[in-house]
Parts: C-alpha cells; structure tokens; sequence
C-alpha cells in the first residue's frame, strides 16, 4: 500500500438511487504490513499505513482527493504496531520497541493533523529471549483497551489501559487450572468500566452433554478480585456463539447457534443474558429451526429437525431495550487440488461460498421478535473471503446490510434495509462496471450515519470508496 510522491488523485462520482459513490485514484501497495482507514477527523478521512519500516498518514477531503501525507515519528529499534484506535478526531498508537535490550510499550496521540500532542511509557517489558505474543481487545465505547500477553498455556498476563489518560488502570496474571485445555477459550472481552471477561466454553462434546458449561473469568473495577461464574448449558450443545457486553443494561449476552442430535448441524439459535457484575441468568431461552427455514437455507427440501450445516454467527447487534439482533451466515470452504496436479509441492485451491443470512430479532426476555433470511450467494477462490460476507451500516432508524452481488470485477452491489419491526427491502447500490473496483465490504468503516468508507483491493493496488446515502 505504498503511494508514489506527490500523486495527484482526482475523484469519480455517481448518483445512484439517492447514493453519491466517490472513488480516489489507486493507491500501489509496496511493503505494507497493514492498512487503517480512520473516521471523519475534521473535514477529512486519514489512511493510516503500516510498512516494515515506518508507519504513514494520508488524508483525503470529501472528493477523495490526496490533500496531503507524511510519516510519523515512533522510536528506534523496530517498533511494532499493536494497535491504532480513533478518538474523534485524534488517534492513538500503541506500539512495542526496543531500547538497549530491553522492551517497552509506548502510546502516541496524533491530532487530525498527524501531529503528535501527547507520549507516553505504557510498561516495560523488561529483557527477554522470548517475545510475547500481545493480542488487543477494544471496548465498546473505544476508551478503554486490554492488552493481553500470552507467555504460559495455563495463564497470562492482562493490562487494562484507559485511552483518555493514556495510563494503566489495573494489570492482572489470569492464571487458573481450569484455563486447560486453552483451546477451550472462547472470547475475550472488555467492557467501559474497566472489566475484562475471559470466556470458556467446557465440555462442548456429545459424550459429555450433561457437564457441558459457559465459565466466567472476570476481573477490573468492579472486581476486587478474580471472579469464577459458571453457567451451566447443559440442554444443548453450542455450535457457533458469541459472547458481548450490554454497556447501555449493564449485563452480558450470549447468544448464537445450537446444536441438538448432530454437532455438525445447527438445530436453531439461543439467547442468554445476566446483569452485571453478579453474571446472575436472567433469561435462558432456545429456538429451534422450522424446517421451512432449513429448507431455504441449504437450498433443498429437508425432513424436520434435519438443522443447518456450515453456519456461522457473524454479529450481535445490541437494541436499547435490552434485546438483540442475531446475524449468522452460511459459510462453506472446500480445499481442492487444480485439475491436472502431478507434483505434490504444488498448493491447493480453497474455495469459498459465502450464502444466506439469518437474521433474528430476539426481545430481553428471550421471545422472538421476528425472524428473516436475506438471500445470496457469493462463491471466490485464493482471496481470503477478502470480498465476501456483507457489512452492516448502523442508523437509529434501520440497518443496511451491504454486499458484493458476485465476487468478480464487474459487479453490482446491493443491500438489505433491515427495518426495526423486521420488514427488508432489497435494492441495488450501484455497479462496479469500467472502474476496476473489487470492494472489501466486511472491512468498511462507518464514518457518519449515511456514510461510509470501503477500501477496494486489486492488483496491489487500491481505492478507497466513499459510499453516501
């Protein structure tokens, strides 16, 4: 993603049904390790780039045009990256680096100006021969962000960081024999407060049904110590879930697919919630599929209490009152050889199919509110799934669900507006035809309430896409 000096970009607008889309001119792609796309930082859009060797901003005003770029300054001695958060018109960088041998963990704050305001020494790492694997968890709100470290397989390390200080708010060893086997861990999750949760799912298998738990391993301000919940599931088996916090309620949902006489198939979709801190259950609700949503879902006829193969749950969208939006997806990869192979070093082809949406609008107390299924079919090779699934633009009024039609050059995007009481309306975008567009949708950033941004990636080479309704 690296940009040739002093590259003029113009911009190419259409009116479509009510939408201006506005495309920049491409952008070459040289030694990048990753790419940001920021929000509105005053009256423009920042591209944050990662390189193996420094780190770049670029901004573009409302016609995508390049108004100007420069590289900002982080320490000496192979700073990594962990993290890059917006905050309304500034943003922060957490990265790691090292000095005489020894690691630290800084933070920098950039204005809209890619100017530096503010720096600070998050930890010091001390000196090891072991580089620890960081991963970084965002709350809901982007002011609060766990940097969790991995360095044992019965424990690690958390450190909870709140972003407008810039400064540690608590750092806590998570360690316990019942964090075996690791692959058991589900989530991690933080919340506004200050509260970090660490999710298992146990005993998620046939032979041991009756023990079969959600554990709760929490811990931050409202915690004076480590906190062990344990939910027992013990009706059903968990196919596909997901695990979020309600800030706005003050509770935890979890929330996904079942399964019931087959692990391979989904027989419905659950909702459990409990308040917080206490993680007391407050409902506890299953349901199952109709055979008439399987049917339409694998697209064949099946007999009842057959379940659904190859989904998966995509996102849980909190409502104010409590309840939630369930998205779950079939999602199908086949791996093949290429017709013809006779030498074994030769790679496999991976296909994807990217179909149906489910989507259930489940009310605080468990019941159904209504149930939907938005249909398409999506089918790549080799590309990651890059262009497939959907992206979902949020509004008080109604949810867009935007998608690539087909995954090829020439393309139509559309979308689902997904009313609150459940009524979806299909409509088509705008097409992609003679501007060389492959969209990234499940990647956009939504920068307004009728806006957002999708970056579109081809031939080492992208565009970044201002979608405005």
């Amino acid at each position: 993603m690296k940009l040739n000096l002093i590259l003029l970009f113009t911009f190419l607008s259409q009116f479509i049904i009510g939408q201006v889309i506005t495309v920049s001119e491409p952008i070459n792609l040289r030694n990048e390790i990753a790419y940001h796309i920021l929000g509105e930082q005053e009256d423009h859009v920042l591209l944050v780039r990662e390189q193996v060797s420094k780190v770049g901003v670029q901004a573009y005003d409302s016609k995508m045009h390049l108004k100007w770029e420069k590289e900002i300054d982080l320490d000496r001695g192979k700073p990594n990256v962990l993290s890059i958060i917006d905050n309304n018109g500034m943003f922060e960088v957490l990265y790691r680096h090292k000095r005489k041998g020894k690691s630290y963990l800084k933070m920098h704050r950039y204005n809209s100006s890619a100017n530096l305001v503010d720096s600070t020494t998050i930890k010091k790492l001390g000196s090891s021969f072991f580089t620890p694997k960081f991963e970084t968890i965002l709350s809901e709100d982007e002011r609060k962000l766990l940097l969790v470290d991995f360095d044992r397989i019965s424990k690690f390390n958390a450190t909870m960081i709140d972003l407008d200080s810039m400064k540690v708010m608590w750092e806590h060893k998570f360690e316990s024999d019942d964090f075996f086997p690791i692959r058991a861990m589900k989530e991690i999750v933080a919340d506004n407060r200050g509260n970090a949760y660490v999710i298992f799912n146990k005993d998620n298998r046939k032979s041991n049904r009756a023990e079969h738990r959600l554990e709760i391993f929490a811990c931050g301000t409202d915690y004076a110590q480590q906190q062990h919940i344990v939910i027992p599931l013990e009706d059903y088996l968990t196919y596909d879930a997901s695990f979020v916090i309600d800030n706005l309620n003050r509770k935890f949902v979890f929330a996904g697919l079942y399964s019931d006489k087959s692990i391979g198939r989904a027989a419905g979709y659950f909702y459990i919630s409990g308040n917080l801190p206490t993680a007391n259950i407050v409902t506890k609700s299953y349901h199952p599929f109709s055979s008439e949503v399987v049917s339409v879902l694998v697209d064949k006829k099946v007999e009842e209490g057959k379940g659904v193969p190859q989904m998966e749950v995509q996102e849980i969208v909190l409502r104010r009152d409590g309840g939630v939006l369930l998205f779950t997806e079939r999602v199908k990869l086949d791996e093949r050889a290429p017709v013809g192979m006779n030498d074994r070093y030769m790679g496999y082809m991976i296909d994807y199919y990217y179909d149906n949406v489910f989507v259930a609008a489940i009310h605080p107390d468990g019941s159904i509110h209504w149930e939907d299924i938005l249909h398409k079919k999506q089918f790549s090779q080799d590309d990651g799934a890059s262009y497939s699934s959907y992206f979902l633009m949020k509004t008080p009024r109604n949810i867009r669900v935007i998608f690539n039609d087909e995954i090829r050059n020439e393309n139509t995007v559309s979308e689902y507006i997904l009313s609150p009481g459940g009524v979806a309306d299909r409509n088509s975008v705008f097409n992609t035809e003679s501007q060389s567009l492959r969209l990234r949708f499940r990647d956009a950033v939504q920068v307004a309430s009728n806006e957002i941004i999708v970056a579109s990636e081809r031939k080492n080479r992208i565009k970044l896409v201002r979608v405005t309704y």
